[in-house]
């Protein structure tokens, strides 16, 4: 007879039911940052909830022009400024936006990443593909305080033997943290 092993890696202390909505109806949930609000990255939009689930706004963009992303890639929420960052690794771009979805800077970071980080005292992000870039490495980190004065390359860390890792895709930033 077979023993059954179970184990226990997660535990759910709170569901919040988000409202559904023709504006809120999400295709799939890539992320969920939190501060005073959830904000939600899903598709090509970023939605805005309260605590208690209730939809209140989202921004979508889809056109090529200034101040417009077109490939929503990942989010990070300054819970401190109040302030959202919505990255785009098409056009290589960090757009800042304050809680009520106004833009208020964007800034080019000139690399292809799959996923952010903000540091305290800079940038930090991942490739995702290792051949996507120049150097294969793994993380690549900038130097900087904010957006207004800018981020600047630093170092890259991490560096792949090529010749093993050929075929090794580094994974989207999901799992991805500070520390």
């Amino acid at each position: 007879m077979k023993g059954l092993i179970c184990l226990i890696f997660l535990t759910i202390n709170n569901v919040v039911l988000l409202e559904s909505t023709d504006s809120s109806l999400i295709d799939f949930i890539h992320k969920v940052v939190e501060d005073e609000f959830y904000f939600v990255k899903g598709g090509k939009s970023v939605y805005k909830f309260s605590k208690s689930g209730e939809f209140i706004s989202k921004i979508s963009r889809e056109k090529d022009g200034p101040n417009q992303f077109s490939n929503l890639t990942d989010i990070i929420s300054l819970n401190d400024e109040n302030r959202l960052w919505v990255y785009d690794s098409r056009s290589r771009k960090i757009f800042q936006f304050d809680y009520d979805f106004n833009l208020e800077i964007d800034f080019n970071l000139n690399h292809p990443f799959f996923g952010i980080e903000k540091l305290r005292e800079g940038l930090i992000g991942t490739p995702g593909y290792m051949l996507v870039l120049d150097d294969p490495y793994s993380l690549f980190y900038f130097k900087g305080d904010n957006l207004a004065s800018g981020y600047k390359f630093d170092r890259s860390l991490l560096s792949f033997n090529l010749e093993k890792s050929r075929y090794l895709h580094v994974m989207r930033h999901d799992f991805f943290f500070k520390t």
